[in-house]
């Protein structure tokens, strides 16, 4: 037998959904409130919100920005996000963010109604920098567990980073409004044993060879973002974190463009020595003069990995139908498809070709809705199967590719 590491199909990892549409969702979890018109100041600002014009929208890796019409907004947002809602003025000013159950996010898992759920927060305070609901949708629409309430509290300095990007270049307005808005988001990629084929189980490495690690794990520090910052000329320089950089990122050319899509570019970096990325304030460059500062969180591996074992099952000429999925907690517990899971992309790496691939769930024209059952739209032979990768995004946009390979 023999295991092969080699390049996945172009685009290893890319952001589900890569199409140029500036409109804000018209579906998904409808979020709806009202503003009183109180005196409070916010703490950060001194303004208050009577003040607040618009709401801006963060989910995973997207922006939106939404009117506020007569003291009253409603929203869309997809299910299994964790939608993040920021009120600023007609100017752009930060005023504050909405805060539910101790947390800076809505947690859109484990709905009342799933994707038909109306969350009304009814009528909106601001206290400090922190906007609170009336109506606290967590235990009745959002009906999640303590344990994970407390998890997602611990991510509360991931959100304080993330509202730092909201303006990179420093010039008092959200880069969104400019189209020179950046995202950044960790991704992992998985090498995690043979999969498995109709009666055998997929195992990890360790579990066909006792003296191999259970699986090898990759980090990369992702950047995507808008068209308005794109240079002329494409001179990528990336450093960080400030006060203890990292001597060992790998820089090289590393910067891809999308036409028509939701971003403009991504840049993705790795370190020589495989290690992650360290919290903290890194800069970075299209240019080589131009730099912006991107305020980066460190989120362990452990929190939303879960290990999606895939077996490929076959019909009586070798063909392959479809591919059953089981998923496994970080300490060896079965589970069930996760909620913080918000999208599932199957890859099937054909041999001789490492760019040949068939892509399931690629984009929003074809979502996978079944995480346990994926069915194989295309022709492929038990044969020609070289790799089977499962790529996932948590509720917090951190993407994760678990690659498996098919050994004969």
């Amino acid at each position: 037998m023999k295991f092969l590491i080699i390049t996945i199909c172009l685009g290893i990892i890319i952001f589900i959904g890569c199409k140029k549409d500036n409109n804000n969702l018209d579906h998904g979890v409808l979020i709806k409130g009202t503003l009183t018109n109180n005196k409070t100041k916010s703490t950060k600002s001194g303004l208050t919100l009577a003040d607040a014009d618009k709401i801006m929208v963060i989910y995973g890796q997207m922006f939106e920005v939404v009117e506020i019409d007569d003291e009253s907004f409603a929203l869309y947002a997809p299910p299994g996000s964790a939608t993040a809602l920021i009120f600023v003025t007609k100017k752009l000013e930060y005023i504050g963010h909405l805060s539910v159950g101790g947390m800076n996010m809505l947690p859109l898992v484990n709905l009342s109604d799933g994707e038909n759920t109306v969350i009304d927060l009814s009528e909106l305070t601001l206290d400090g920098d922190r906007v609170y609901p009336s109506n606290d949708p967590v235990g009745n629409e959002i009906l999640i567990s303590e344990e994970f309430i407390e998890l997602l509290q611990e991510l509360g300095a991931f959100y304080e980073s993330l509202a730092e990007n909201i303006d990179t270049d420093s010039d008092g307005k959200p880069d969104y409004f400019t189209d020179s808005h950046m995202m950044i988001n960790t991704m992992f990629r998985v090498h995690a044993g043979a999969c498995g084929v109709n009666e055998t189980e997929a195992q990890l490495y360790n579990e066909i060879n006792p003296d191999l690690q259970e699986t090898f794990i990759e980090y990369f520090f992702n950047i995507r973002g808008g068209y308005g910052i794109i240079p002329e000329h494409i001179n990528v320089a990336f450093n960080g974190p400030e006060g203890n950089p990292h001597t060992n990122i790998n820089v090289g050319d590393n910067y891809s463009y999308y036409p028509n899509c939701k971003f403009g570019f991504q840049s993705t970096f790795d370190r020589s020595d495989g290690e992650p990325f360290e919290t903290g304030v890194y800069n970075f460059s299209l240019d080589g003069t131009t730099f912006y500062k991107l305020h980066y969180y460190k989120i362990d591996v452990e929190r939303f990995l879960v290990l999606a074992r895939p077996r490929l099952i076959t019909d009586n000429t070798g063909k392959v139908t479809n591919i059953m999925i089981t998923y496994e907690s970080s300490d060896n517990q079965n589970v069930e498809a996760p909620a913080f899971v918000t999208w599932l992309r199957v890859e099937i790496q054909k041999k001789d070709n490492g760019e040949d691939c068939i892509v399931i769930g690629e984009n929003e024209n074809d979502i996978i809705s079944d995480y346990s059952n994926v069915i194989v739209p295309e022709e492929i032979n038990i044969d020609n199967v070289e790799i089977v990768t499962i790529s996932y995004a948590d509720i917090v946009g951190n993407e994760y590719a678990i690659r498996w390979s098919h050994v004969e």
